[in-house]
């Protein structure tokens, strides 16, 4: 039982806490404020049975305070996974693991999301209690220090490259003839790394004072445009340390995404075995044209049931021979699919039925290797993207169906609104 006058002791800083047995570990949890969570859950245990269980049976509490809400988070997951606490329940599952993995012994080290360790050869860290988190943490990272998350080099540069969050690409960086810049530039991406896993390590305070020096020199040396990327980078890394926010509901709290994702698994498990995948990443496809004019074709993006903006794509018709949605649509998935650069998606869902289906299975057949849907009108429902291309009902699953119906809808405003802009500027000319 743990005594009030420990809880007396407590600060109101960030950190790590534990609850233990002796030696044994009960729980591990992280907070933004240390004193006001374990007075939560002081609370908690007047009501809820495992709170109860684990004031009662701890013998001791013990907290690390961190510098930081972020750093918090990251040692939280550490912690967790070294000394493996008997009630940080959702941690049993190895397959639900996910980590921040960076590869080693590789001239271009790349940085991803990991659902489990599988090889000598990478550093992990983690695991995250939230997918959102791990994708939340390291989409930040990113913004300060850009890498690169392709597996393998391409021919030319990433489309991250573009909007500078992998700079210097490694597959720009290859196809240089130059060999000192090839050098340097290839430098410049390993110190690249070394800052991320920096960050990832907890030691983001350290990264700070760098770059804090850097700007004072640049800024002495009259370097005005290095100065103001440097400048970016500290502040996004400033604000990422001191000001994000990453407090979590309680682990025994499924998020409502992790609720509809059973239930979609539920649905299609039979078809496509999705027993052991997680459906997080959702992508929905629609083509809009007039009379077969301006055709486009449009890629939204839901990761957890929420709408990723950044991650939506539009794409312009290339062949002006086709002239039905259904070819359209081929194309499209053809060229989303063959960009290797972009997050695999976990379920791919089209606005249309089975003859836009029956399309995209003669066409591309074996060669999607993820889940497919459409999604029909009048009444809505699933079909589902193989032979015999059977259609579900899902009027009991209401939670199902309005989330394929979001992802459509959007998808169609999407591709119209980008229809519109291509007409609108065919007319200025």
């Amino acid at each position: 039982m743990i005594k009030d006058e420990i809880l007396k002791e407590i600060p109101s800083l960030p950190g790590v806490y534990f609850f233990k047995k002796g030696k044994e570990y009960l729980y591990i949890g992280k907070a933004k404020n240390l004193k006001a969570r374990i007075k939560t859950h002081k609370l908690q245990a007047k009501v809820n049975k495992k709170e109860a269980l684990i004031f009662n049976q701890a013998s001791k509490l013990e907290w690390i305070t961190t510098d930081s809400d972020f750093n918090a988070t990251l040692l939280e997951a550490k912690l967790i996974k070294e000394k493996q606490p008997k009630y940080n329940v959702r941690w049993r599952d190895d397959k639900s693991h996910l980590y921040i993995k960076i590869t080693k012994n590789d001239p271009y080290p790349k940085v991803f999301l990991s659902r489990k360790e599988n090889d000598g050869k990478s550093l992990y860290f983690g695991p995250f209690l939230s997918s959102k988190v791990a994708y939340e943490i390291l989409r930040l990272v990113r913004q300060v220090v850009p890498f690169c998350t392709q597996k393998k080099i391409g021919k030319k540069p990433c489309f991250y490259s573009k909007i500078n969050l992998c700079q210097p690409c490694p597959s720009y960086i290859e196809s240089l003839d130059d060999k000192n810049l090839k050098k340097s530039l290839k430098k410049k991406y390993q110190e690249n790394i070394k800052k991320v896993i920096k960050i990832l390590s907890g030691n983001g305070s350290y990264l700070l004072k760098q770059y804090e020096k850097i700007l004072k020199e640049l800024i002495k040396k009259q370097k005005y445009e290095e100065a103001i990327v440097v400048r970016n980078r500290y502040l996004k890394l400033k604000k990422l340390l001191l000001e994000k926010n990453f407090d979590l509901v309680e682990e025994e709290k499924q998020t409502s995404w992790e609720k509809i994702e059973e239930k979609i698994k539920k649905v299609l498990n039979d078809f496509f075995n999705l027993k052991e995948k997680r459906i997080l990443r959702v992508e929905g496809f629609d083509i809009s044209n007039f009379s077969f004019k301006e055709a486009v074709g449009s890629m939204v993006t839901f990761f957890e049931g929420e709408a990723k903006k950044d991650q939506y794509r539009r794409f312009k018709i290339k062949n002006p021979n086709l002239k039905d949605d259904f070819s359209m649509l081929v194309e499209v998935l053809k060229r989303r699919l063959s960009n290797h650069s972009w997050e695999k998606p976990d379920l791919l869902l089209i606005d249309g039925g089975k003859p836009q289906l029956l399309a995209i299975w003669k066409s591309l057949g074996q060669k999607i290797d993820v889940p497919i849907l459409g999604i029909a009108k009048e009444p809505d429902r699933i079909i589902l993207g193989k032979p015999p291309f059977e259609e579900i009902l899902l009027n009991d699953k209401k939670e199902i169906l309005l989330f394929f119906q979001k992802v459509r809808d959007e998808a169609h405003r999407f591709a119209k609104k980008y229809h519109r802009y291509l007409r609108e500027k065919r007319k200025v000319k």
